[in-house]
């Protein structure tokens, strides 16, 4: 009985639990709500699903129903269970609301594809000849992109190129073959040959037979006043017979026929130049040619000249072809098509372009370029044998300047006057000696170099013209001529039967002191020159004293510069109206005695990026450069990249120089065994001592003179652009040559600085 009746009485305790608890469940719907989604943000590939949750709190909320949909179900759509599916690539919203509560998903849907990031292609125009196959590389990342890689050859008729990279040239002429990967594309221009090949290359390029080149078809762009260049390669593998080149055409763009301008054309030889570099200025440029190799292109020789015109090439032979277009200032700006045929056992043709802006250079070039022209080895234009007065002048009146005139060189050195030594001495009728001087040597010469060269400039008495010379530049040591002073202080003469006086020479050691026998004698000179000059004009109207400058001492330095002081005070005194030009390689000389410094380019005076302290308000700026400086500096030796020689004149502008002296125009007499053709490094650091090439009585430009007139069209082009935006013009400038050390070489970025140039000016 105990047992049942603990049983009845637990049972009645469980049942009556079990019915409060009942009771209690029975809670009415919650009216409040919250809506969450699983994610807000979600990246599909194309096709795929993926189920998005919905959460509706509390879990008694009135209404539980979640309503789904997409913004844009053209790219992805959603059912009504949460799964969205990817369409096509694009964004869309993905929205679900319960009871006016709405949250978002953003869904972007890409593409299975994994895109390309890079591609390496890197291969130099180059040429080829027909059946001789070869394979192509290119390389990209990542390796698993789905993107798809070609190779593509721009003209099957000329080259193909299967899937694999296995190019076979077909038959001559020119193919862009080009590797092509999503986005990225990279190219390389190929000349296709049989036996004989025509290709352009940059005219700034030396076409040297130890480096590979292939086709450049870049425009030559140009303004009016300047001269196109185009530069061409010929070459064969089977000989060739006596090649001529002709220009088929030169029209405006579109039209095959005519020849609106008359070109000049020439051939690019090899010559031998042997390595040389001479510690003390400086040491070899690091971007020199090779020392191991020593056959370089220089000398420019007409097609049709009848010493060295006549050119055959033989298994494996190039050489290298010079067009020139002079642009008349009146010339119709435009882009203008032209074609190079050179005949031969094989006929090969070259197209090419010349864009003429709307830009025009002034009539009168503003530079002054002083040419050293030495006369004393000019019978190397005459066969080696003597040369006499009346041939002496032929070649130089008549070839060598006209040559050099042609390329803007516009200034001479005098080179046959000499200051006299001896004149007629008489006594004034105070009984002091007085010495008459004839200038009537002076007045044919000047007349001479103006015919020669109807811009001329400036003329420059020489250093062996002058009264003084400098026997020893570290000690200052000078030598004078003509006259000695007795114990009075007055001049000691004697006459001599013809007429003349002695002593011829005289030498003194001193450093800072006064030479009365100087001061005598130059006085007495240049009171007499100054007035020869002012009394005469040159056929254009201009006076004998607006273009003469006087020299004193060739490269005075740092100790010479007290003796250079004292002899230029002598001059100024007296003849203040004559200027007075020198090549430096000191800052020590007063502004007050040099009018026309030319401080050389090298450390000794530019030091980093300082110049030298020109005083503006009475000195014209000049630059100078000689056998230095040398190492990365910007000069005109044959055996560095021909665009430095160019820059030279991109450093006038950016030291705001408007003359540059320099010498060596024909010293060649400093080549090997005296013969400039035996091998062009002699003497002097090859490119210093000439920068024209002897012929059998005439004269060959080269193309470092063309670069240097390049320049000089460069630097006009920048005082022009100067005019209109001063800190832009020195920007362009700055990106080519910001001193003398620091330049940028690259050719893309000349041209494209160039390009600038024009196309500012012509706007």
């Amino acid at each position: 009985m105990r047992l049942k009746q603990y049983l009845s009485v637990l049972a009645a305790i469980l049942l009556s639990g079990c019915a409060a608890e009942i009771t209690e469940l029975n809670y009415s719907d919650s009216i409040d709500h919250t809506l969450d989604l699983s994610v807000s943000e979600i990246t599909l590939r194309e096709t795929m699903t993926q189920n998005l949750a919905a959460t509706v709190r509390p879990w008694n909320a009135a209404d539980k129903t979640v309503e789904w949909s997409s913004s844009d179900e053209t790219v992805a759509s959603v059912d009504q269970s949460g799964v969205v599916t990817a369409l096509k690539i694009g964004e869309t919203i993905i929205s679900a609301e319960c009871g006016g509560l709405r949250k978002e998903c953003k869904v972007t849907v890409v593409s299975w594809a994994i895109p390309v990031e890079s591609l390496t292609f890197d291969y130099e125009p180059f040429i080829v000849k027909v059946g001789r196959e070869m394979d192509f590389y290119a390389s990209y990342e990542p390796q698993g992109t789905t993107d798809q890689f070609e190779w593509l050859s721009s003209d099957e008729s000329v080259a193909t190129i299967d899937a694999s990279g296995r190019f076979n040239p077909k038959a001559p002429g020119h193919v862009t073959v080009t590797a092509k990967i999503g986005e990225f594309s990279r190219s390389v221009n190929v000349t296709v040959y049989d036996e004989t090949y025509l290709i352009q290359t940059d005219a700034l390029v030396k076409p040297v037979r130890f480096e590979s080149f292939g086709p450049c078809t870049d425009t030559v762009r140009v303004a009016r006043g300047e001269t196109a260049t185009v530069q061409m390669i010929c070459g064969s593998d089977t000989p060739t017979g006596t090649l001529i080149p002709e220009v088929l055409y030169f029209a405006a763009e579109g039209q095959t026929a005519g020849l609106s301008l008359t070109p000049s054309i020439y051939w690019l030889p090899d010559i031998t130049c042997s390595n040389k570099w001479d510690n003390w200025a400086g040491g070899p440029a690091p971007d020199r040619y090779p020392d191991s190799e020593k056959y370089l292109t220089d000398p420019l020789i007409p097609v049709n000249d009848p010493e060295r015109g006549t050119v055959q090439l033989h298994g494996g032979d190039r050489m290298p072809l010079w067009i020139e277009f002079d642009i008349p200032r009146d010339f119709p700006a435009g882009i203008y098509d032209g074609k190079v045929r050179v005949s031969g056992s094989k006929v090969v043709e070259c197209p090419f372009v010349i864009q003429v802006y709307d830009v025009t250079l002034p009539e009168k070039q503003e530079m002054d370029l002083i040419q050293w022209i030495n006369d004393d080895y000019l019978q190397i234009m005459n066969n080696g044998a003597s040369v006499n007065s009346a041939l002496r002048d032929e070649l130089i009146y008549g070839e060598i300047i006209p040559l050099l005139s042609r390329y803007g060189q516009n200034s001479f050195r005098l080179m046959k006057y000499d200051t006299p030594r001896h004149q007629e001495a008489y006594r004034d009728e105070s009984g002091r000696w007085r010495i008459r001087f004839d200038f009537s040597s002076l007045d044919k010469e000047i007349l001479e170099l103006y015919a020669a060269c109807p811009d001329l400039h400036k003329i420059q008495a020489r250093t062996g013209s002058l009264l003084i010379g400098v026997a020893d530049k570290n000690i200052g040591k000078v030598w004078l001529r003509g006259v000695e002073l007795d114990d009075n202080g007055e001049m000691d003469v004697i006459v001599n039967a013809d007429g003349s006086y002695s002593p011829d020479i005289c030498y003194k050691e001193q450093y800072r002191d006064e030479i009365p026998e100087l001061k005598e004698f130059a006085q007495q000179y240049f009171m007499a020159l100054d007035e020869f000059l002012k009394s005469k004009r040159l056929p254009d109207g201009r006076l004998y004293s607006d273009i003469f400058l006087q020299a004193i001492c060739d490269e005075p330095n740092d100790d010479m510069a007290p003796t250079y002081e004292v002899i230029a005070g002598y001059i100024k005194e007296v003849a203040p109206d004559i200027k007075i030009v020198e090549p430096l390689g000191t800052a020590l000389i007063g502004s007050k005695y040099i009018d026309y410094p030319c401080p050389c380019i090298d450390i000794k005076v530019f030091r980093g990026d300082g110049e030298y302290p020109w005083d503006d308000s009475c000195q014209t700026r000049w630059i100078y450069s000689a056998i230095g400086p040398q190492g990365d500096a910007i000069n005109r030796f044959i055996r560095i990249p021909l665009i430095k020689t160019r820059m030279m004149h991109w450093l006038n502008f950016r030291y705001s120089a408007v003359g540059y002296l320099h010498w060596g125009a024909n010293y060649w007499k400093a080549g090997k065994d005296g013969d400039p053709w035996k091998d062009a490094q002699g003497e002097y650091l090859a490119g210093d001592t000439w920068i024209i090439w002897p012929g059998f009585r005439t004269a060959y430009p080269s193309v470092r003179l063309a670069a240097m007139r390049d320049g000089i069209r460069d630097f006009e082009l920048l005082r022009m652009l100067e005019k209109e935006n001063p800190s832009y013009a020195m920007e362009l400038c700055r990106k080519v040559a910001s001193n003398y050390t620091s330049h940028n070489t690259d050719l893309q970025n000349f041209r494209d600085v160039r390009r600038t140039v024009l196309e500012t000016l012509s706007k």
